[in-house]
């Protein structure tokens, strides 16, 4: 499963014997009006900013991963952007 840019991601519930496949629809756009949790180097919440922002003024926030595993136990990987 790979989104650039935008579009549909389909996920399954594992708990199910079946699966639950779910659409998740959003934006670049939608996404970069997100509003991130600002901290200090000792993780102190110091204050909110949107995304977009936060990431041009490379301030330190809050975020957090997602790990995805096929019926394999194979898991999805996203490489990160070459300039982070």
């Amino acid at each position: 499963m790979v989104c650039r840019g935008g579009g549909t991601v389909d996920a399954r519930d594992s708990k199910s014997r079946e699966g639950f496949l779910m659409r998740v629809r959003f934006s670049p756009a939608a996404l970069m009006q997100q509003m991130l949790i600002l901290v200090d180097e000792n993780d102190n919440q110091i204050g909110t900013e949107e995304k977009i922002a936060a990431h041009k003024k490379a301030l330190l926030h809050r975020a957090f991963s997602i790990l995805i595993y096929n019926s394999k136990g194979e898991i999805l990987l996203q490489q990160r952007a070459l300039g982070k």
